[in-house]
C-alpha cells in the first residue's frame, strides 16, 4: 500500500488566499471530489474524480510522482496524520487535479489540491 508523507500543507488557509498551482503549459485542471486512489504493485497509480461530467480515472506512472497540496486550517481540523495512502477516501474532499494528456487518451495526474473547506 502506497502512502506519500510529503503532503504540502497551506496553514491558516481560512485567513489567507490559498496561492493554488499555476496550470503549465499543456497540462489542465479537473475540479471535483477525490473518491479513491488506487496502486497496484508494478502498475500505474489510478485517481477517481467525480465531477459535473459524472466518475474520471487519472493516472500516474508511480504514485510518488503526484505533488499533494492541502489549502487546509489544520489547528481547525486537529493537527493528525497527513499522509495520503492509496485506497477508499474515507471523507471524499474536493480537490483540484492537475493532469497532462497522455499517450492512448491516458490522462497523467501531476498534482492534486485538497482545497480549502
Amino acid at each position: 500500500r502506497a502512502a506519500n508523507s510529503g503532503v504540502e500543507s497551506k496553514e491558516d488557509a481560512s485567513t489567507l488566499r490559498p496561492e493554488f498551482r499555476v496550470v503549465k503549459d499543456g497540462e489542465q485542471r479537473a475540479e471535483g471530489t477525490l473518491e479513491r486512489m488506487s496502486c497496484p504493485p508494478r502498475a500505474a497509480a489510478s485517481f477517481y474524480l467525480r465531477t459535473a461530467a459524472g466518475l474520471e480515472t487519472f493516472q500516474a506512472e508511480k504514485f510518488s510522482a503526484v505533488t499533494f497540496t492541502a489549502f487546509r486550517d489544520a489547528a481547525a481540523e486537529g493537527a493528525g496524520d497527513r499522509t495520503i495512502s492509496c485506497g477508499p477516501i474515507k471523507e471524499p474532499q474536493r480537490v483540484y487535479l492537475t493532469w497532462r494528456p497522455g499517450p492512448n487518451g491516458v490522462r497523467t495526474v501531476i498534482a492534486i489540491e485538497f482545497l480549502p473547506k
